[in-house]
């Protein structure tokens, strides 16, 4: 949350580049949930213990639900970090979706199922929403799911030439793990 950035204390040791740094974290986040030894080892699990196993397609619930929680509410609004968010949540289910190998799991089907629910709550609540960047972002969301849908899901991104530098960071790269991303590239914003 944007919360954790304390624009007194950031602004004496990172001038910029905060939301890139939260971009980046999220990414990795996201993608690791999602990444393909995690999804095989949950359908072991489900393999093993059946009913009893915490499935692949629970984790798929769980997260669109978490990551996309205001679309259920009376009057959505949607801070900059949580379209940020969003997003990530978007490009990783892409690779899901529309992945060049296919994946031993059910990871696919759980995600088209997934993107089926999420749009009809988007569709709800984009008349709703509470303010105009909110209104944006879903609109653009929406479209952005049928492109997944359709495998015309085209993000845009900028290359860097490494991970933001200063003090308490390496200077390595991001390693975006298991998201669709390449090393050292990071999302633009397209609203």
């Amino acid at each position: 949350s944007a919360a954790l950035y304390a624009p007194a204390v950031l602004n004496r040791i990172q001038p910029s580049g905060m939301m890139t740094d939260v971009l980046g974290f999220q990414s990795l986040v996201v993608g690791s949930l999602f990444a393909e030894s995690r999804l095989q080892r949950l359908t072991d699990q489900e393999g093993m213990l059946g009913g009893n196993a915490y499935s692949v397609a629970s984790l798929v619930k769980d997260v669109t639900n978490g990551v996309w929680s205001e679309v259920d509410s009376t009057h959505p609004s949607i801070d900059l970090v949580r379209r940020g968010l969003q997003r990530t949540y978007l490009r990783v289910i892409d690779t899901k979706v529309n992945a060049p190998a296919p994946s031993p799991t059910d990871i696919k089907m759980d995600a088209i199922s997934a993107l089926q629910s999420l749009a009809k709550k988007i569709d709800r609540a984009i008349p709703k929403a509470k303010d105009e960047a909110t209104r944006r972002h879903l609109v653009a969301s929406r479209r952005d799911i049928e492109n997944i849908m359709n495998g015309k899901y085209k993000p845009l991104t900028v290359e860097v030439a490494q991970a933001p530098q200063g003090p308490g960071r390496r200077g390595a790269s991001l390693d975006l793990m298991g998201c669709g991303m390449e090393k050292e590239q990071l999302i633009y914003d397209h609203d």
